[in-house]
């Protein structure tokens, strides 16, 4: 069941072949954000053990933060969460409702790759993906992230600490 308010036109999404052209747009509403990273298709990929509860949670909302909004038309297709890690350096966190993984979430990756670049001035992202996230890691490398190292026992996801693969893109042309 989907949350009802700012993403309650979700339930009118359009089947997977037909998601339409896709923007990504910055977003400084705490409402959406929070939508978006407390729906079910999301919060639980997105947390773990030291996260408070869904019940509880409050986005941080701080102008040095990217949330970024891929849409289909208009529809909301997920969130990113860009942290600054250097001037030129972000940390990429990624959650897609479900009616959107595939291909269009690729090319949803690649418009928030673009806005980052265009407008916030990154030249290399970094995410972390656990290494027994299959789908995640193939997502990670087809959306143009390579590992560049493991960090072990680096998350407790459901009692069990969990190894990180530490993957960036670099997005500019090395000299």
């Amino acid at each position: 069941m989907r949350p009802r308010g700012i993403l309650e036109e979700t339930s009118r999404l359009k089947p997977r072949g037909s998601a339409g052209k896709i923007t990504v747009t910055r977003t400084h509403d705490a409402t959406l954000v929070h939508e978006l990273l407390t729906h079910p298709d999301i919060w639980d990929a997105s947390t773990d053990d030291g996260t408070p509860p869904v019940d509880e949670f409050e986005p941080v909302m701080d102008d040095a933060l990217f949330y970024l909004v891929p849409h289909a038309d208009d529809l909301a297709m997920g969130i990113f969460l860009l942290l600054p890690k250097t001037s030129t350096t972000f940390e990429w966190h990624t959650g897609i409702l479900k009616e959107y993984r595939g291909k269009h979430a690729i090319e949803a990756v690649e418009r928030g790759v673009e806005w980052m670049r265009d407008n916030a001035g990154a030249l290399k992202l970094i995410t972390w993906v656990e290494t027994d996230a299959r789908n995640v890691y193939i997502f990670a490398k087809a959306c143009g992230f390579n590992v560049e190292g493991t960090s072990r026992a680096a998350v407790m996801k459901h009692g069990q600490l969990k190894d990180q693969y530490l993957m960036g893109r670099v997005l500019c042309q090395l000299q």
